[in-house]
């Protein structure tokens, strides 16, 4: 196995997701970035790729051509998408594109990694959340619903006995407590 991992991460264009890909690469490691722009900058190790992941045949497509062509040593969901409606102005669209962005990517690209990360034994999966998923401002919107309900915690339960999910921090303080 090569000292040359690569990690896919979504929404790496921007923010976060375009930190990490460049902190990566300043380290020598691969990155595949997806997201609706690709990155503002380029270098040798980084492959971007424009890609609507709210859009389910999109991110199959996507998903299958770079899971056949790399082995993803590791994948970041980072990509994320606020839709600050209150109730009243909300659209029942609203709620299956960010289903589709929050729920249906990651598994779409997870199913697609997995199989390479079982063959290798080896593979980490990162999900970044964002603390609007908490509410502010008074209100709760669409982003924060899902983000609340645990939208990723599947995801992680179905990868097998050894698969991790790492909880938010008051949970973690909440089971400490408890277990005291």
């Amino acid at each position: 196995m090569s000292d040359v991992r690569t990690t896919l991460i979504t929404g790496g264009n921007s923010g976060i997701g375009e930190a990490l890909a460049r902190k990566l690469v300043e380290k020598g490691q691969r990155v595949i970035s997806l997201g609706l722009e690709k990155p503002g900058w380029t270098h040798d190790l980084l492959h971007a790729y424009q890609v609507d992941l709210t859009n389910i045949e999109q991110t199959r497509g996507i998903a299958q051509a770079i899971c056949r062509y790399n082995e993803i040593d590791h994948l970041v969901h980072n990509a994320g998408m606020i839709l600050p409606n209150l109730l009243p102005d909300a659209k029942a669209e609203d709620i299956l594109t960010l289903a589709q962005l929050h729920l249906g990517a990651p598994m779409i690209l997870t199913q697609a990694a997995l199989e390479g990360m079982q063959e290798r034994s080896f593979g980490r999966i990162v999900f970044v959340s964002s603390r609007a998923s908490m509410g502010g401002g008074g209100h709760a919107d669409t982003f924060g619903i899902f983000r609340n309900q645990g939208g990723h915690a599947w995801i992680g339960a179905d990868l097998g006995p050894r698969a991790r999910v790492q909880r938010n921090h008051r949970e973690r303080r909440r089971a400490r407590t408890s277990s005291d």
